[in-house]
């Protein structure tokens, strides 16, 4: 709302004088209450005529300054020539609490008036509620009676306080009603300690339907006698009761029996939208026909946080530690990956379909070589100046490693000495491919025993 008013505030302000608080009768209590009043200038008394106002409109319990159990705002509000105008309580846009939801019959309530005609919104003090509206406490307490002659099928069956959330759940016949409680959690009490406004305990009484919420060593009452006498509407009280062995789960099918009325449920749905973490778009999918969990896109790391392929497996690093197993039904292990290397039980064998192949080295250049670790081949194909030699390494350190080197050129410069960092069981020392030789011979370390050739000369 927008104002040309340049009165300071202490000029502007205006007197409310309530003419009317009343009720319709109607055979259903209408949520409503009419308020008329006049807008007054605080010094002159003139009224405030044909004026846009903005209200706002709070009913507390207890007193002047108590709790807040409802609060709503009016807009666009003009007064008439006498400064007068009319709003209806309750049917105003609600900023807290819920209109049918007060307990008029438990406590004293006050009207809390404030308006702003543009300078701000100024408070008019409170005004107490001199007669119960009697028509809405009248609606709450209209069901008393429920239709049959069971008292304890409508009994509170569980309280939880959500204290994140301010929200008080109360179940009652398997039905959750909620209670916004984040105007008590947020009640300023003007001082510098943020920490004596924190809710201690939260107790409910069965017997008078109160709850009590303790509050820096303060007690606030609700009083939730209204939910208490919910109706259910028919005169079987164990139709609200599931008994036990009432769930079951066949498959993805959630069965649930109350009242000897069968409910099922298909759970599929939120199987399928499993999502991954940190992903919106990318989930895993499930079929049950036949039975598979999987996902061609995603990244899948198990002890790892960060896989670089599409699945990766990483332990601790601990020796002898089991990475991968495989695994028979008695939990025998038929392949195994641990920390050290690839482990196959003795009992096990292995079966490659197809070929083993290496991927050659090719030496060239001049220069001496000394075998790696990955290496299974070595060709050498040009010819160089000078006789060279190839030193594998030591045959302890690579137990069933075996290497086969190739001379694949001739002339009078192509010798190749081999030789080890250990001792070599060739039977004669090192081993020459002569320069004239295109030739071959394999290795095979045989650990403490040293090198043997496994092949002799291939010519």
């Amino acid at each position: 709302m927008t104002s040309n008013v340049k009165t300071p505030i202490t000029r502007i302000a205006s007197l409310l004088l309530p003419l009317l608080v009343g009720f319709v009768s109607q055979a259903q209590a209408p949520q409503l209450i009419n308020y008329q009043a006049v807008a007054r200038h605080a010094n002159t008394g003139a009224e405030l005529a044909n004026r846009e106002v903005y209200l706002q409109v709070q009913v507390r319990a207890g007193g002047p300054s108590g709790n807040i159990v409802y609060q709503e705002s009016h807009e666009n509000i003009i007064t008439d020539a006498f400064g007068l105008f009319s709003i209806h309580i309750g049917g105003g846009n609600m900023l807290a609490g819920n209109f049918s939801q007060i307990s008029w019959g438990y406590n004293s309530h006050w009207l809390d008036i404030s308006m702003d005609i543009g300078a701000g919104l100024l408070p008019f003090g409170a005004m107490q509620f001199v007669s119960v509206p009697y028509a809405l406490h009248a609606g709450t307490v209209a069901n008393v009676d429920d239709a049959d002659a069971d008292p304890s099928n409508e009994l509170i069956s569980n309280v939880v306080f959500n204290n994140e959330a301010s929200t008080l759940t109360i179940e009652e016949a398997g039905v959750n009603f909620d209670v916004d409680l984040s105007a008590l959690a947020n009640t300023p009490d003007a001082d510098a300690d943020p920490t004596n406004e924190l809710i201690n305990t939260v107790n409910f009484n069965t017997g008078t339907s109160t709850l009590t919420i303790e509050e820096a060593g303060v007690n606030f009452d609700v009083d939730l006698s209204a939910l208490a006498n919910t109706p259910d509407a028919d005169a079987d009280p164990t139709n609200e009761l599931i008994p036990i062995g009432g769930l079951s789960l066949s498959g993805t099918m959630l069965q649930i029996v109350e009242g000897a009325v069968t409910h099922q449920v298909d759970l599929q749905p939120i199987i399928s939208a499993i999502i991954l973490p940190n992903q919106t778009t990318t989930g895993w999918d499930v079929t049950t026909a036949p039975n598979r969990v999987f996902n061609n896109t995603a990244r899948v790391g198990i002890g790892h946080t960060a896989p670089s392929g599409q699945l990766e497996v990483r332990g601790t690093g601990a020796l002898g530690e089991a990475v991968f197993l495989a695994t028979r039904t008695d939990a025998t292990t038929i392949f195994g990956i641990n920390s050290d290397g690839v482990r196959i039980p003795l009992s096990s064998s292995i079966s490659i379909q197809g070929q083993v192949r290496y991927a050659p080295k090719i030496l060239s250049g001049s220069g001496n070589y000394t075998v790696e670790p990955t290496d299974h081949i070595l060709v050498w194909k040009v010819n160089y100046s000078g006789p060279r030699s190839i030193f594998l390494p030591l045959a302890t350190d690579f137990p069933g490693r075996v290497i086969k080197v190739v001379k694949a050129v001739t002339g009078a410069n192509s010798q190749i000495s081999i030789s080890s960092f250990s001792q070599i069981n060739f039977g004669f020392g090192p081993l020459t491919m002569t320069a004239n030789d295109v030739s071959s011979i394999t290795f095979l370390s045989i650990g403490a025993d040293g090198w043997i050739t496994m092949d002799g000369w291939e010519d």
